[in-house]
């Protein structure tokens, strides 16, 4: 199996992105052939870093737990072997379970027990 990630986009409100974190660029298709949302969650422990960008960073692209590798493993689980898969990741909502909206907390600091984000992947088999 191919599988070829083409990004994860963040389309959370721009009051939740620090400053510092640098937007992924992503290669968006329109020929969709699968379309899943998801929520996902990202313990603060395997994430937190010193400075909010770092954290952000950590959530979408961390080595195990992040975003892009728990989506990676679910299409490598939901297509067959041989296909060639491309899809990309949208982050559409960044909550913790501590406060819903980072509301007058520290966002992405030593707040959350855990972070929940709801993602839209979309797919396409070539």
């Amino acid at each position: 199996m191919a599988i070829t990630n083409n990004g994860t986009r963040l389309l959370i409100p721009t009051r939740q992105v620090p400053d510092g974190i640098t937007i992924p660029a992503v290669t968006t298709f329109d020929d969709i052939q699968y379309r899943r949302t998801l929520e996902l969650t990202v313990l603060k422990s395997e994430v937190e870093s010193a400075t909010q960008a770092a954290t952000m960073d950590n959530i979408v692209t961390g080595a195990i737990v992040g975003v892009t590798p728990q989506v990676t493993a679910i299409i490598t689980e939901d297509f067959i072997g041989t296909e060639v898969v491309s899809f990309w990741t949208d982050i559409v909502s960044l909550t913790s379970t501590n406060t819903p909206d980072g509301g007058t907390d520290p966002w992405l600091t030593n707040v959350a027990p855990s972070y929940v984000m709801n993602v839209v992947i979309y797919v396409k088999s070539n």
